[in-house]
């Protein structure tokens, strides 16, 4: 599995993106070494993107018509099923946001896959 903060880090001049928005246009855009972001590639901005989009939590289907926000938070509660993936901007560690439990044990089946 590739972990996109480990591309983060490597290419920009930041350890992780300053907030989960910003996150996902890093992700979703071009990028500059400094991690700002522009909708098209030019001499400065020519990393990325790296994913057409965020995916949608196939548990809780999770999202706006931005396909931005309620799709990632970072509110610090993982599958308070507010969103379809929690962002966490100190590790950037990102996990499923679901309440889905098939197992009977409390909390989500989905933490820290």
């Amino acid at each position: 599995m590739v972990d996109l903060n480990d591309i983060e880090k490597c290419i920009f001049d930041v350890r992780y993106p300053p907030s989960f928005v910003n996150f996902v246009a890093q992700m979703t855009t071009y990028s500059d070494i400094r991690g700002n972001t522009a909708a098209a590639k030019t001499v400065v901005f020519y990393y990325g993107p790296y994913m057409q989009k965020v995916p949608v939590n196939q548990f809780n289907n999770r999202f706006d018509a931005t396909g931005i926000h309620g799709l990632l938070d970072n509110t610090g509660t993982i599958g308070d099923n507010v969103s379809g993936w929690e962002y966490d901007e100190t590790t950037g560690v990102i996990n499923a946001d679901d309440n889905y439990d098939e197992d009977g044990v409390a909390g989500s089946d989905h933490v820290n896959l």
